[in-house]
């Protein structure tokens, strides 16, 4: 599938109005994206605007791409909405920044692909690769490379970009 033939939902974690964060630069360059605004910062006003955007009607499928506690809200939103359009996620560095509870470890109901730093504060690679299998995931070992943020040297993230490309091929 091209990007082009996809709604795309960005749904970020903390600090979503980064404008050097990878999230922000890949919307600016993918014409069928929008991101998902939470009107506080916590896991369930997240979920719920996830929820909205999903209900929005529309003919084209989608595709979720979350990072940090987005990647919960995306888990989270697969068990509770009509995700009957979603084809897949392409899911950054799940983590709990903002306190989010432990996700439910079931399939995904969609392809999803987790990509994951070995150093990143938030989260252990290991519990969260443990919980990216048990969706189902695809899991991608991004090696030593922190919280992939604009902070961690991450703006653009062209090697990301590549793989969400190919990801995207696949679906």
């Amino acid at each position: 599938m091209r990007t082009s033939e996809a709604e795309i939902l960005f749904v970020p974690g903390a600090s979503p109005d980064d404008p050097e964060h990878w999230m922000t630069r890949w919307q600016s360059r993918l014409t069928t994206a929008r991101r998902v605004t939470a009107e506080s910062d916590n896991i369930a006003s997240l979920t719920a605007a996830l929820s909205q955007a999903l209900a929005v009607e529309g003919t084209r499928p989608i595709v979720l791409i979350g990072h940090g506690a987005g990647v919960f809200a995306i888990a989270q939103v697969a068990r509770t909405s009509d995700v009957s359009r979603v084809r897949g996620a392409f899911l950054v560095n799940p983590s709990s920044a903002w306190n989010v509870p432990a996700p439910s470890r079931e399939p995904l109901p969609f392809p999803s692909l987790v990509v994951l730093s070995r150093d990143d504060p938030y989260a252990s690679y290991e519990e969260m690769q443990d919980v990216g299998l048990d969706w189902g995931g695809h899991i991608v070992d991004a090696g030593a490379i922190g919280r992939l943020d604009s902070t961690s040297g991450h703006g653009p993230w062209p090697e990301g970009l590549m793989r969400f490309g190919a990801f995207m091929a696949r679906l």
